[in-house]
């Protein structure tokens, strides 16, 4: 899989982590996760604010009451 992505994505508790662990196992790939990089990042005071934002919304009223301008802002704030 060389220079090739893939995102797992699913509700809480519905196999992902062990389907990204199996998978990465059989083809040689690299599992890398979330909630890790988050955790790390949430850990440097320059990032823990973005971190905590993003987290802290409720997804659906974040994306119908935020024009794309402004998410986008928030992204690469």
């Amino acid at each position: 899989m060389k220079n090739k992505r893939a995102f797992i994505t699913g509700i809480p508790a519905s196999g992902k982590t062990y389907l990204a662990k199996r998978a990465a196992l059989e083809l040689g790939a690299v599992h890398v996760r979330v909630d890790d990089i988050r955790e790390d990042l949430r850990e440097n005071p320059e990032y823990k604010k973005w971190v905590d934002f993003y987290f802290s919304q409720d997804e659906k009223t974040y994306y119908t009451a935020t024009n794309y301008e402004e998410q986008w802002k928030n992204l690469v704030a």
